[in-house]
């Protein structure tokens, strides 16, 4: 009967060893599952910040940054184009992901005062333990007016360089 107490203790501790884990925390064994983890991933920070008025064309050519609380499968949110214009046509870029951020860089400048959105379906974003994130992400920001680079020229000279005969008064009266 002992031998029999034995077992069944020792099958009912395994059971919650693997239903709790060790120690309570998760842990990845290189494979990338992590048995009990039920967090959801959800996106910690975005840059340009939600709202953003004074966004450069070129992104300050750090490209559009997302932070995800967790690290997520890559495989999943890199088929989604997280970036759309005012008339929301996806804009092409290139991606790139490490601990914990994404980052999308537009292929050409964005638009002068233009408002962009940035858009993460919630089922594009997976964690390594199969967790779709709870809701969609939304962030808008808008591009600042390009900058007069152009110096002014003149264009007409009234009276004509070279002109005689002119008036003192130049009201015309």
């Amino acid at each position: 009967m002992l031998r029999k107490q034995f077992w069944l203790s020792f099958v009912v501790m395994m059971v919650l060893v693997a239903v709790i884990g060790c120690n309570g925390e998760n842990y990845d064994d290189g494979s990338g599952y992590v048995p009990h983890d039920l967090t959801k991933p959800e996106v910690s920070d975005v840059t340009p910040d939600d709202k953003s008025t004074n966004v450069k064309v070129n992104l300050d050519g750090v490209g559009l940054k997302v932070v995800f609380s967790e690290e997520i499968d890559l495989n999943k949110i890199i088929s989604t184009v997280p970036l759309f214009d005012s008339a929301d046509n996806p804009v092409a870029g290139t991606f790139t992901y490490a601990n914990r951020i994404l980052t999308f860089v537009p292929k050409n400048n964005l638009t002068s005062g233009a408002i962009y959105k940035v858009n993460i379906p919630k089922s594009a974003v997976v964690d390594l333990a199969g967790n779709e994130m709870a809701a969609d992400f939304t962030s808008t920001f808008t591009v600042i007016q390009a900058e007069d680079t152009i110096p002014p020229e003149i264009t007409k000279v009234t009276p004509s360089n070279g002109s005689t005969n002119i008036s003192a008064s130049l009201g015309g009266g």
